[in-house]
Order: structure tokens, then sequence, then C-alpha cells
């Protein structure tokens, strides 16, 4: 049967009455997002335990991102190296998930030195999270208007998970940092050590190449020696390239320990 001509009118008004609110809220939405995800979004790249960003004289650690699925909650913890003398001790934090928008998150613990925020009632398909640090919007500079102090990601495969989230003493937080970094100085340490190695290796391929190189210098002809010659310098300038790669990775495993 048709319907009433009366009502389909009335319908047809009543939706497009309800279009512009929905297609300029989605207009929004996609215009924002370049500002909270990468400008050249193509799927993020998780943020990695220990990652530092600078602005304002401050330097930003994320030190912890947990997920707990079944409470839907997150526990970020960020440590703070201020330098700045502008005495601002409290920030603005916002939270976007790439497809369903904001996300509430509450600083459980906000000093000088360490923020741990808890990040909840996280959408049930949430796939992409940024999350940004900020001055307070009165605080923001001529020169950082955003007054943007930080920005991390994390991805639902990425994510660490965990059973349970519950807020804990500070004293609680601050052994986890001092654990967490002492995790990140040894695999620092590791990486440093297996560049060295490679780079020894480099080094004892080059002291071959070398000893081959003058080896051939007496069958040569006077042209040939030149142009030997000239390989045996740029393979020494190699060699001592890396010898001096090793010191610098050997003055940062001294940095770590210390």
């Amino acid at each position: 049967s048709l319907q009433n001509p009366q009502k389909l009118e009335q319908d047809q008004a009543r939706v497009l009455h309800v279009c512009p609110f929905v297609l300029g809220g989605g207009y929004l939405f996609f215009v924002a997002s370049p500002f909270w995800m990468p400008p050249d979004y193509s799927g993020v790249t998780a943020s990695r335990i220990g990652e530092e960003q600078q602005a304002e004289n401050r330097t930003i650690r994320l030190m912890k991102w947990d997920y707990c699925e079944t409470q839907q909650n997150m526990e970020v913890i960020l440590e703070i190296d201020s330098q700045a003398i502008d005495g601002i001790e409290h920030y603005t934090y916002r939270v976007m998930e790439r497809n369903q928008g904001m996300v509430t998150a509450t600083p459980v613990i906000e000093r000088a030195d360490l923020v741990v925020l808890h990040l909840e009632n996280l959408p049930r398909k949430w796939a992409e999270l940024s999350l940004q640090m900020r001055l307070p919007e009165s605080k923001a500079s001529a020169m950082n208007e955003s007054g943007e102090l930080g920005r991390f990601y994390t991805t639902r495969k990425a994510v660490h998970r965990v059973k349970k989230i519950e807020e804990q003493a500070p004293r609680q937080y601050e052994r986890e940092v001092i654990e967490q970094t002492i995790q990140i100085h040894v695999q620092e340490i590791q990486s440093c050590e297996q560049r060295i190695a490679a780079e020894k290796q480099t080094i004892s391929e080059a002291e071959e190449t070398i000893r081959d190189l003058r080896s051939e210098l007496k069958f040569e002809t006077e042209t040939e020696q030149l142009e030997t010659q000239e390989q045996i310098h740029s393979v020494e300038a190699e060699e001592q390239a890396a010898r001096e790669r090793i010191q610098e990775q050997e003055q940062t495993i001294r940095e770590l320990q210390e």
C-alpha cells in the first residue's frame, strides 16, 4: 500500500533537517583527526615504552601503557623531566580513538615529575588511540599556541594487556618507573653491545682486506700500485670510522650505567 502523502512529506522534511547535523559532525571529526593522528595516516605506529618527547623545557617520557579488556580501562604513566621555571605542574590531557572520538582521561596522580592517567569507558571496538599532553590553555605561548608537550600512540595489537587495573599508592608507581627505567637501560646496553660486535666485525674484515691489498702491491705496476693505495686508504678510513662508532657506543653504555 502507498504511504500517506502528508506523512511522506513530514518524513522527508525530518531527514533533511537531521542530515546537515550528521554530515556536519562527521566532517568536523574528519577535519579534526589530523590534529590527533599523524598527518600521513596509514595506521599509526605505537609509541614504545621509554619514548621521549620534548617541548617547553620539558622531557615527557612514556613509561607505561596498560590495557584491561574486561574493565575497558587503561593506565598510562608519564615521567616528566622539567627544566622549566614557569611553575606549571597541572596539564590538560586529551585522548581520541581514531574512529570513535574522545575518551575520558583522569589523572590519578599529577606531580612535577610523574603523571598517572586512567583512561576509562573505552569503546569496545577501539583500534588506535592518540594521547596528547598540553599546557593549560591560559599558559600556551606565542611560540607554541597549542601548548602541546607530547603526543603518544597505541594500538589494540601493540598495547600491553593486564588482567586488572587498580589505583595504587604513589610509592608503588615510583617503583614501577624505576624498574621500567632499569629494564630500558638494560635493553639499550644490549643494543649497544650488538652494534659494537657488528663494528668489530667490520674492522676485522677491513684489516683482512688491507692485508690482501698490501700483499698484491709487489706484483703490480706503478699505476696499479697507485690505485691499490687509494683502495687501502679508503678501507682504512672505513676502519677508523668503525672504531669511532665503537667509542660512541661505549660512551653510551657508561652513561647508562651511571
